[in-house]
């Protein structure tokens, strides 16, 4: 989830960077730093203004979680058990 404030934060910043200010006065404006604008331009050269968005920060997957074979197995199990 985006906070408007710090979205507004890095359009401000590639607009001033498309129009070639200067990367210290962009830094002075949008009070960020050179780590922070070299992050934001890297996405943006990417994916354009929908790489300003936040992305998830959640695992893509689990490499701990049981294959589904396996899950099947000891569902198959339990049922079997409990009869």
């Amino acid at each position: 989830m985006d906070n408007r404030d710090e979205l507004q934060r890095r359009r401000q910043a590639i607009r001033l960077w498309l129009t070639d200010t200067p990367i210290p006065e962009i830094l002075r404006r949008v009070q960020r730093s050179r780590a922070w604008l070299d992050k934001w331009r890297q996405r943006f050269q990417r994916k354009s203004w929908r790489g300003l968005r936040s992305r998830s920060r959640r695992p893509r997957r689990n490499p701990k979680a049981y294959s589904a074979r396996i899950v099947r197995l000891i569902v198959q199990t339990r049922r079997r058990l409990a009869r």
